[in-house]
C-alpha cells in the first residue's frame, strides 16, 4: 500500500509560485459542495411539497416560508449537479483535469437522466419498474415516488447542465491555482 501510495506522489508535482496546497484544495471544493446541498435542502424544506419528493423526509417540511420565489423551482437540480460534481472532484483531488471535468458530466447525465425519468410518458412505468425490482426495500419505494410524483421540466435539465458546468469552471480555477499539477496533464 505504501509503495501504491509512493508511485501515485511521484505522477505530481509541485507548481511554482501556486498558492493552494493539496489540503486546502479538497477542503474548498468539499466546503462549497456542502454549502450547495445545505442550499438545496433549504429549498426543499421551504418551498417544495416533500410528500411528492420521495426523497427528502416529509418531517423536514418548514410550510409556509419560500425563501427562493420561482427559482425553487430549477435550482435544486442546480445545486445537486454542482455539489455533487464538487464532492466526486473532492474524493479524487488530486487528479487530471480530465478527470475532474469527466465528474462534472457525469453528474449532468445523471441528473438529466432523472429528470428524463419523470417524463409523463415514462414516470409511471418507470416506478412500476422499480418497485418490481426493488421490492420493498425504502430506496426502490422512494425511488419510486420520486418518479410518479415528480414533475418534468426542461429548466431543470437545463439547470443540471449549468450547475455542472459551474462546477468544472470553479474546479478548473481551483486546479490552475493549485500546488499540484499533474505532470501529463
Amino acid at each position: 500500500m505504501k509503495d501504491r501510495v509512493r508511485l501515485r506522489d511521484k505522477r505530481f508535482a509541485e507548481a511554482p509560485g501556486s498558492s493552494f496546497n493539496d489540503r486546502s484544495c479538497r477542503a474548498a471544493i468539499l466546503l462549497a459542495g456542502v454549502a450547495a446541498i445545505v442550499a438545496g435542502l433549504l429549498i426543499y424544506a421551504t418551498a417544495r411539497d416533500l410528500t411528492r419528493s420521495g426523497l427528502i423526509p416529509d418531517a423536514w417540511q418548514i410550510p409556509s416560508v419560500h425563501l427562493f420565489g420561482t427559482a425553487a423551482h430549477w435550482l435544486p437540480s442546480l445545486l445537486h449537479s454542482f455539489a455533487f460534481s464538487l464532492f466526486t472532484a473532492a474524493a479524487l483531488w488530486p487528479c487530471r483535469r480530465s478527470v475532474l471535468l469527466g465528474g462534472c458530466v457525469a453528474w449532468a447525465t445523471i441528473n438529466v437522466l432523472f429528470e428524463l425519468g419523470q417524463h409523463p410518458t415514462t414516470n409511471l412505468s418507470l416506478a412500476t419498474y422499480v418497485v418490481e425490482v426493488a421490492g420493498q426495500h425504502s430506496w426502490g419505494t422512494s425511488l419510486a415516488r420520486y418518479f410518479a410524483g415528480g414533475t418534468f421540466a426542461l429548466s431543470d435539465i437545463a439547470a443540471a447542465v449549468a450547475g455542472a458546468l459551474f462546477a468544472a469552471l470553479l474546479l478548473l480555477a481551483v486546479f490552475d491555482h493549485s500546488s499540484v499539477k499533474y505532470q501529463h496533464d
